[in-house]
C-alpha cells in the first residue's frame, strides 16, 4: 500500500511537470522544428535525386537531436533550477512527500515531456518522408532510439547539476558536458598519448565519469542506410538507463542535504 502511494505521488509530480512544460515552450519548439523541416524540403528538392534521401534524413534527425537537447537544458538547468532558486519547490515539499520522490517525479516529468515532443517530431518527419516518397529504414529507427537514449542520460545529468549549481552554471556545464561527451574516445586516446602527468589523469577521469554519448549516436548509419545491429541499439539504451539511475541517485543524495532556508 505504501509503495503504491509513493508511486502515485511520483506520477503526480511527473504529470505536473509535464503540464507546466506543455503550457510554456513545447508548442513553440514544435512549430520551429516543423518550419526547419519544411525549409529543408526546398533544399532537398534542389539537390540531385541520388542525395535526396540522405539530405532529408540528415537535416531531420540532426534538427530533432539539436532541438530536444536544447529543450532538455531548458527543462533542467532552466525551469527546474529556477524552481529551486525561487524556493517554489518548498511548497511541494511541505506536503507529505520526500525530497527523493519529488526529484524522481520531476525527472520522469522531464523525460515524458521530451518523449512526447520527440514523438510529435517523428510524426512530422514521417509525413515529410511520405510526401517525398522516402523509405523509412531500420537505421533511422536506431537513430531515433539513440536520441531517446541521449535524452535519458542528459536529463539525469541536468537534474544533478541543477541540485549542485546555479542556473547559469548548470546550463553552461550541461552544454560543455554534451560537447565533451560526444568526444570521449578522443579523451581516452589523448590520455594514452600523455603517458602520465596531469593530462593523463584528467583525460582518464573525464573518460570514466562523463557519459559516452557516441555509443548511442547512429545518425551517420541512418544517413547512409547502414543497418545497426539491434544488440548494439539496446546495449546503448541499457547503458543510458544505468548511467541515468546513478546520476539521479547522486542528485537525490545532494538534494537531501540541500538547505532551503
Amino acid at each position: 500500500m505504501k509503495t503504491n502511494e509513493t508511486l502515485m505521488k511520483i506520477l503526480a509530480i511527473a504529470w505536473n511537470g509535464f503540464s507546466e512544460a506543455r503550457r510554456n515552450r513545447i508548442m513553440i519548439v514544435l512549430v520551429a522544428f516543423a518550419v526547419v523541416l519544411l525549409l529543408s524540403t526546398t533544399l532537398v528538392m534542389r539537390v540531385t535525386v541520388f542525395t535526396l534521401d540522405r539530405v532529408l534524413v540528415d537535416v531531420a534527425i540532426a534538427s530533432m537531436s539539436f532541438v530536444l537537447i536544447l529543450m532538455s537544458i531548458y527543462l533542467t538547468a532552466g525551469s527546474f533550477s529556477r524552481e529551486l532558486r525561487e524556493r517554489s519547490a518548498c511548497l511541494v515539499l511541505s506536503a507529505p512527500i520526500s525530497r527523493a520522490n519529488f526529484l524522481i517525479g520531476r525527472y520522469f516529468g522531464n523525460i515524458f515531456t521530451l518523449f512526447v515532443l520527440q514523438l510529435l517530431m517523428v510524426c512530422v518527419f514521417l509525413f515529410q518522408m511520405q510526401l517525398l516518397k522516402v523509405v523509412f529504414t531500420q537505421s533511422q529507427v536506431a537513430a531515433l532510439i539513440g536520441i531517446s537514449s541521449q535524452l535519458i542520460i542528459f536529463s539525469a545529468i541536468g537534474i544533478l547539476l541543477s541540485c549542485l549549481c546555479s542556473q547559469v552554471v548548470a546550463g553552461t556545464l550541461l552544454i560543455l558536458t554534451y560537447m565533451v561527451s560526444n568526444q570521449t574516445d578522443e579523451l581516452f586516446f589523448m590520455a594514452e598519448r600523455a603517458s602520465g602527468g596531469a593530462t593523463y589523469f584528467l583525460g582518464k577521469g573525464l573518460y570514466y565519469v562523463l557519459p559516452n554519448l557516441h555509443r548511442s549516436d547512429f545518425k551517420s548509419q541512418a544517413s547512409y542506410g547502414v543497418d545497426v545491429p539491434w544488440a548494439e541499439v539496446f546495449s546503448s539504451l541499457g547503458y543510458s538507463v544505468t548511467y541515468a539511475v546513478f546520476a539521479v541517485l547522486a542528485a537525490c543524495l545532494v538534494f537531501q542535504r540541500r538547505d532551503f532556508h
